[in-house]
């Protein structure tokens, strides 16, 4: 059953499909492209793919011609865009490489093939290439060697050899991705190198300042060395490769946490660092040499205890090393170091030989190192973390030595604990023990905390038992004599060593069996041990209330249970290891010694004291077999912990002081206990208690049912004798889903409530002095409500309500507008609900939201009371499919005092389509935007809609206009319901929708609220479509204007269609002539309409066909769409009128004279300066429409493939 707080729980977003196929994609594109072995080339850096850099393979295809390699991905997986022009291939991402030049290319997509040069000036020329690019981008080069083969280059560094000098083509191939890269190269003998003297390769060098730069080959380090050396690179380097003097790789070392090399051949050699850890660009370079190390200090063995002066110390800063020799014999020894700073790491330890090799790295600031043979050793340390730098203190002591150790001690259990004090953090105490090999040992401190340790070893050192097991004893393994060793913490010199053999114990006292109600039995004084005996099998509980009690361990000194209160005895001898003031419960789990008697009235409390965390009281109950009652402690008093056993001890069921409780069903056999513990989270030992029979409660008051037209309820009162009481909700007087509020009606007192009916779960609500929940309930089905109060007299109100459709006192809403406030009100407190209705077609989408005090919030229920969504803060709900909802509103007061509000109940769409306020955007085949809008106190949200296809993503920001400003809420939705989009946190106001393969082309919606904190914002709002085109948007191309233009001139040419974009290229293209390509002047919103402007001079005359590569990658022809004309004829002298210009007479117009010479005339007369209909003739005869009005005539010019001149004639007057 359903309470509040799972209501006003969150659920998690669901998994995104896309997400899935991403993944599914990437696996299957590294299954595709199978590993091939490196031939020619160095890879320094971990690579993207599985393919290798330097791959030897068939020489380059022809120039143009674009190839792919063998790793190329499988035709079944091809892309394919537009190719881009030569010209802006080569301006954007080509050049020559060398020098370590860095050439960057802006922007690379998917298929792109770029060319690059490359110049070597001797035979045998190594050269370093560097190729990095953004991480979803795919690169790969390669270059023929000069030998018939080829080298491949793929992100990262890579080493190339040339046969013979030359110029050489490299050819670089986009993969997949889309973004930028860096590629350079630098010929192996010309790299500028840091040359590093013997000092710098000492141990505590200062080191030496490198700086990486994105897209550089490496840094360059040059150092003096011989073939065998160990040398071991400084924190701060990842990934680095040796070339020796002739250029062949010295060593190319593994990272695993720290950088050492051996190196082949001969010097000088030159390190490059490819890549670092921790750090971008600038860097101290650290490289140090191990063999026979200089400026290592000796150091003393220490002894065991305090130390004395055989510790080293030293400052270190952050990535320097330091080191210390010792003179130690083979075997097992202990390593310390601690770091001055408190609670940060210590330095890394490493232990080498004289020539280098390690003996032992484990790293941790405590450690042994087992030495194979006698000699002279190199403790290395690093610091790798501290920024700040530190101190260190390191000692080393031999574990075979018993120097310094404390006298020995015996294992009986009737000697005293052994406290022990700590000279420094670096002190390692040794405590001899009289005992054998297979004897079991506990050895423990007595309060572990972190720092503190223990461990026990054998005469030459050697582990004597596995520490993991020491808590629990430990069976003795090796030659003696055996020790003890123990620490302590940093800032905690002080513990308790506790001590004794587990096997045949000597000097414990028998255990007594305690009873219920009453303190627990000690042991007498100087006791750690307890014995006891057990005659016939059976569970018992033991529990000193602490932890730190062991026990029931067998005569053999093995443990025979892992869970003290709940251990199963076999007949025996049995230990129990506690100090002797410690109060320990021990009972048979079917023992009744101090138990109380349930009263027949099973509401009555039972209160009462536990002395202390291992005291247990105990309830026999009244209730049979088959009831079902309800372990419960006073409401916001929970304190004690237990369980409920049948006659047999057999568990029935528990319950916790942090968990709510829980009804339990009586099995197995009568009577039944109620075992009480007092939780290990409270301090308080007073109790109040009762376990109510919830299936048949005996008599109980109706409890009515109340609607929303009134604030009354049912008045209750409780107190400490008995907390709890009954209701009665009768099968015909309740609704499908009710709300049930409860609070107190003084100053003192808290409740909370349960509902319940035989059969079903438990609904409850959480304990407070003002609170509610909600319960769904079967038709047909009595109910009982036990309200529990304080362990004190308070007075109390309850109600419930329904909220279904039926529900009474609900108030309609005032308006469903976006941004429309649709009710108003005030609540109490956190017990006081307010209802409204809100009517709905099943295809309408509504978004609820309340705005005022910071604690109220909201659910919205379906007509049959089922819950669809809550509102609280900025988080919205969202709901359709139903005729009509239930918004039922109501304050939190975890979250702040209750107080006035303003709901809000838009609906987006409709069967219709969305909301007509929502604004729509022109075009979604790229995105859209920027749009503009403000929300404020009076309109509180807007809403944009966009049409979203199956497979798009489209990505936006929603931001205010005011840099730095505060974004609005954002909050989308589709028609048909699903949500589509996520809202980023870093940057404030991103977001990102996809489609739904699904649902197919939806309308988005998307909403922009104000947040609560404000009172006005203006915004503005962009998205891009992240593969073009989204929103089901079709490219396409239906029309030119005009048609025609003329040499020379530069003309603007309107396109008409679909899905236009202002990066499309487009052109004027006819065969065997140069292609004219046109300059964008501008695209429409709606992107149906684009301007275009041709410079045609010099232009070849004829038809032309109008191409149109789109953006997105489609392309459109519009065939014989344009023609370029030559210029039109001038008229060297002017067409001239004859005749009289009157009424009744003809006029004739000469040509005129033109240059070139026409084909052919065409006329139009004009009167008052108006074209006469059908005057077209070299004659017109004139008519009393034309009297008084001036008369001119216009002759054209016209010759095949030139625009057609125009020359008017001279005007006169006509005469009546």
């Amino acid at each position: 059953m359903s309470a509040k707080p799972s209501a006003r729980s969150v659920a998690p977003k669901r998994s995104r499909v896309f997400v899935l196929m991403a993944i599914v994609v990437a696996l299957l594109g590294a299954l595709l492209q199978p590993a091939t072995a490196t031939a020619t080339a160095t890879a320094a850096d971990p690579q993207p793919t599985p393919t290798q850099p330097g791959k030897a393979g068939p020489a380059a295809p022809p120039a143009g011609k674009k190839a792919k390699p063998e790793h190329a991905r499988p035709p079944g997986l091809e892309l394919t865009r537009p190719s881009k022009s030569t010209a802006e291939t080569i301006a954007a991402c080509s050049g020559a490489l060398g020098g370590g030049v860095i050439l960057t290319c802006d922007s690379a997509t998917s298929d792109d093939v770029h060319t690059y040069s490359l110049t070597t000036a001797k035979p045998q020329e190594s050269v370093l290439f560097r190729l990095t690019g953004m991480p979803d981008l795919h690169v790969e080069a390669y270059v023929p060697n000069g030998d018939e083969s080829t080298c491949f280059i793929q992100q990262g560094t890579t080493k190339c050899d040339f046969a013979v000098p030359g110029t050489h083509t490299v050819t670089l191939h986009v993969y997949s991705g889309s973004g930028s890269y860096k590629f350079s190269a630098v010929g192996l003998d010309d790299a500028p190198c840091k040359t590093l003297a013997a000092h710098d390769l000492a141990v505590g060098s200062a080191g030496t300042p490198g700086q990486l730069v994105d897209g550089q080959f490496g840094d360059c380090f040059q150092f003096s060395g011989a073939a065998d050396e160990v040398f071991r690179f400084g924190a701060a380097v990842s990934t680095a490769v040796v070339y020796d003097a002739s250029g062949a790789v010295a060593c190319s070392p593994e990272w695993s946490g720290r950088l050492a090399c051996k190196l082949t051949g001969t010097g000088p050699y030159r390190a490059f660092v490819t890549q670092l850890a921790g750090v971008n660009t600038g860097y101290t370079f650290h490289l140090v040499k191990l063999n026979s190390p200089v400026g290592c200090a000796p150091l003393p063995l220490a002894p065991f205890g305090d130390p004395g002066d055989a510790v080293a110390t030293g400052d270190l800063a952050l990535g320097q090393m330091a080191c210390r020799t010792v003179t130690a014999t083979a075997g097992r020894h202990w390593i310390q170091n601690e770091n001055s700073v408190p609670d940060q790491p210590a330095a890394d330890s490493e232990v080498y030989g004289r020539q280098g090799e390690e003996a032992c790295t484990e790293g941790t600031s405590r450690q042994t190192c087992t030495l194979a043979a006698d000699g002279t050793y190199t403790i290395l340390l690093e610091n790798r973390e501290t920024a700040a730098g530190f101190t260190f203190r390191l000692s080393v002591l031999e574990l075979a030595k018993s120097t310094g150790c404390a006298p020995v001690v015996g294992t009986r259990w009737d000697l005293p604990q052994l406290h022990k004090t700590a000279a420094s953090t670096l002190s390692l105490d040794c405590q001899p023990i009289d005992a054998v090999a297979g004897e079991r040992i506990l050895a423990r401190q007595v309060v572990e905390s972190d720092g503190h340790f223990t461990t026990i070893v054998d005469g030459s050192g050697e582990d004597a038992c596995d520490p993991e097991g020491n808590y629990d004893g430990c069976l003795l393994k090796g030659t003696g004599p055996f020790r003890v060793l123990s620490g302590a913490a940093v800032g905690d010199p002080e513990y308790v060593l506790d001590i004794g053999r587990l096997s045949d114990p000597i000097g414990c006292t028998s255990a007594q069996v305690s009873s219920f109600n009453q303190t627990p039995p000690t042991a007498p004084a100087g006791s750690r041990c307890r014995t006891l005996t057990v005659s016939t099998q059976a569970q018992y509980v033991i529990d000193d209330g602490t932890g730190h009690s062991r026990g029931a361990y067998g005569e053999d000194g093995v443990a025979r249970c892992s869970d003290l209160p709940n251990c199963e005895l076999p007949a025996g001898k049995y230990t129990i290891v506690a100090s002797a003031t410690t109060p320990v419960s021990i009972f048979p789990i079917t023992s009744t010694a101090g138990c109380a008697a349930q009263p027949a009235d099973t509401f009555a409390a039972r209160s009462g004291v536990l002395a202390g965390r291992a005291q247990y009281d105990c309830l026999t109950l009244s209730s049979a077999v088959g009831s079902e009652v309800l372990p419960v402690e006073p409401a916001g008093r929970m304190k004690t912990e237990g369980r409920i056993v049948d006659a047999d001890g057999s568990y029935v069921c528990g319950w916790q002081s942090w968990l709510d409780p829980s009804t339990c069903k009586l099995t197995g056999q009568a009577p039944y206990r109620a075992l009480i513990h007092r939780s290990p989270y409270q301090e308080n030992n007073n109790y109040s208690f009762a376990v109510p029979r919830i299936d048949s409660p005996g008599p109980c008051a109706a409890f009515p049912q109340h609607d929303f037209s009134t604030t009354t309820g049912t008045a209750l009162t409780l107190n400490a004798a008995r907390f709890i009481t009954c209701l009665t909700i009768a099968a015909g007087s309740h609704s499908a889903m009710e709300a049930f509020q409860y609070a107190r009606t003084a100053t003192t007192g808290m409740a909370r409530i349960f509902v319940k009916t035989p059969g079903e779960g438990l609904c409850d609500g959480p304990a407070g002095t003002a609170e509610f929940t909600w319960c769904p309930m079967t038709a047909g089905k009595a109910y009982t409500a036990l309200v529990v109060g304080s362990d004190q007299s308070a007075a109390y109100q309850v109600a419930r309500r329904d909220i279904t459709s039926t529900a009474k006192g609900c108030s309609g809403i005032l308006s469903s507008n976006i941004g429309a406030t649709a009710g108003t009100g005030t609540i109490a407190d956190g017990a006081a609900l307010r209802c409204f209705r809100v009517t709905s077609a099943a295809v309408d989408q509504y978004v609820v939201n309340t705005r005022g005090a910071a604690s109220v919030g909201a659910t919205v229920f379906r007509p049959s009371g089922q819950i669809v969504c809550k509102t609280f803060g900025e988080l919205r709900c969202s709901v359709n499919g139903s005729t009509g909802y239930q918004v039922i509103v109501w304050s939190d007061p975890n979250f702040g005092t209750p107080g006035a509000f303003k709901l809000e109940a838009a609906r987006l769409s409709t069967a219709a389509g969305p909301a007509p306020e929502c604004v729509r955007a022109p075009s979604a085949a790229y995105g859209f935007g920027p749009l503009t809008g403000e929300v404020n106190a009076t309109k509180t949200m807007n809403c944009v809609t966009f049409p979203l296809g199956k497979t798009d993503q489209v990505s936006g920001t929603a931001v205010n206009t005011v840099s730095g400003g505060p974004v609005p809420h954002l909050y989308g939705r589709s028609a048909n319901g699903a949500d589509n989009c996520m809202w980023g946190a870093e940057p404030l106001g991103t977001f990102d929708c996809w489609g739904n393969f699904e649902a197919g082309t939806v309308s988005e919606m998307m909403l922009f609220g104000l947040p609560e904190t404000q009172t006005s914002l203006k915004y503005t709002v962009s998205a891009t479509c992240q593969q073009p085109l989204c929103g089901g948007a079709v490219f396409g191309v239906t029309s030119a204007a005009p048609k025609t233009g003329v040499v020379g001139t530069t003309v603007n040419v309107t396109l008409k269609g679909s899905a236009l974009h202002s990066k499309d290229v487009v052109r004027l293209t006819a065969a065997g002539k140069p292609a004219i390509t046109g300059v964008m002047r501008s695209v429409t919103a709606d992107r149906t309409t684009s301007v275009y402007a041709f410079n045609l001079t010099g232009a070849a005359l004829g038809v032309r066909n109008v191409v149109v590569d789109s953006f997105a990658g489609a392309s459109a022809t519009l065939p014989n769409a344009f023609t370029v004309l030559g210029a039109a004829s001038r008229a060297t002298k002017a067409p001239v009128l004859s005749q009289t210009p009157q009424v009744n007479h003809t006029v004739v117009v000469s040509t005129g004279t033109w240059s070139p010479t026409c084909s052919s005339y065409g006329y139009q007369w004009y009167s008052g300066g108006v074209a006469l209909t059908g005057a077209t003739k070299t004659s017109l005869l004139l008519t009393a429409s034309t009297a008084n009005k001036t008369l001119y005539a216009a002759v054209t010019c016209t010759r095949p493939s030139y625009a057609t001149g125009r020359a008017l004639s001279n005007t006169v007057t006509v005469r009546p």
